[in-house]
C-alpha cells in the first residue's frame, strides 16, 4: 500500500515532496519520506474548509437557480410560487452566513493575533 502511494508521489509533481519545479506543493512541506507528518494538520484543516466554502457556495447558487426555475414554470400557482419564494430565501440567507463564517473567522484571527487563521488560510502556521 506505501509503495503504490510512493509512486503516486513520485509521478504528481504537485505531490512530490522532493518538487524542485517551483510549483507549490498541495500538502506544503509537510510530508516527509512520503508520509504525512503532524505539521500537515494545518494544510489539512485550509483544504478542508476551502471545499466546505466552495461547496457550500455551489449549492446556494444551484438553489437559488433551481428556486428561480421553479418561480418561473409556477405560471403564478401561489402554492407553487411560496415553494420557490422559501427555497430563495433559505439559498440566500445559507450563502450569507457562509460569507459571514469567513467574515467572522478573519476578524477573529485579527483580533486575537493569530496570523494562522487568517484570511481562511492556514498558511502561516509554522
Amino acid at each position: 500500500m506505501l509503495q503504490g502511494m510512493d509512486n503516486l508521489l513520485a509521478q504528481d509533481p504537485q505531490l512530490d515532496p522532493g518538487n524542485t519545479t517551483g510549483q507549490t506543493n498541495f500538502w506544503g512541506d509537510c510530508l516527509k519520506e512520503g508520509a504525512a507528518t503532524l505539521s500537515c494538520v494545518p494544510y489539512l484543516f485550509q483544504n478542508l474548509i476551502t471545499a466546505a466554502f466552495t461547496l457550500a457556495g455551489s449549492i446556494a447558487v444551484l438553489l437559488i437557480i433551481w428556486s428561480g426555475v421553479k418561480f418561473l414554470l409556477s405560471h403564478g400557482d401561489p402554492k407553487k410560487v411560496e415553494e420557490a419564494r422559501t427555497v430563495i430565501t433559505y439559498a440566500i440567507v445559507g450563502l450569507v452566513l457562509v460569507l459571514l463564517s469567513g467574515f467572522i473567522l478573519s476578524t477573529l484571527s485579527y483580533v486575537l493575533s493569530i496570523p494562522c487563521i487568517r484570511m481562511v488560510g492556514f498558511d502561516t502556521c509554522k
